[in-house]
């Protein structure tokens, strides 16, 4: 490998992100605005932005801009999260049926109103289990 492909790999290895992300010692979900037509699995979380995973068909599009974030026991959840869609991409087809395929897609949060920031304070407090 030449000096320029190693650097070329050393700087899509590092990490981009400017604020951390971290797992959660919970399930958690998104479900994305405003069909709820999709619900998505949270992979990590920070204050900055979230990556979750999602099953679809061939004929949906990618993730949207607004997600409602909630932990899969049912007691805490966050509604009408302003995201910007960072990526989107199939990350395995598997052995899902027909057309079916797994997606991972990158939200970055938006402007937070006072409640929903300190309500995702609250929930990397009490959640967090390790850092992504």
């Amino acid at each position: 490998m030449s000096g320029g492909e190693v650097k070329a790999r050393q700087r899509a290895s590092k990490e981009r992100r400017r604020v951390p992300r971290f797992v959660l010692d919970q399930d958690a979900f998104v479900v994305m605005r405003p069909h709820f037509d999709r619900i998505g699995k949270v992979r990590n979380i920070g204050p900055g932005g979230m990556c979750i995973e999602y099953v679809t068909s061939g004929a949906s599009g990618p993730c949207r801009g607004e997600v409602d974030l909630f932990l899969g026991n049912g007691g805490f959840r966050i509604t009408r999260i302003p995201c910007r869609v960072v990526y989107d991409h199939t990350v395995e087809k598997g052995e899902l049926p027909n057309s079916y395929q797994i997606r991972r897609c990158g939200l970055a949060i938006e402007e937070l109103s006072a409640t929903q920031r300190q309500a995702l304070e609250m929930l990397l407090r009490r959640h967090v289990a390790a850092s992504a």
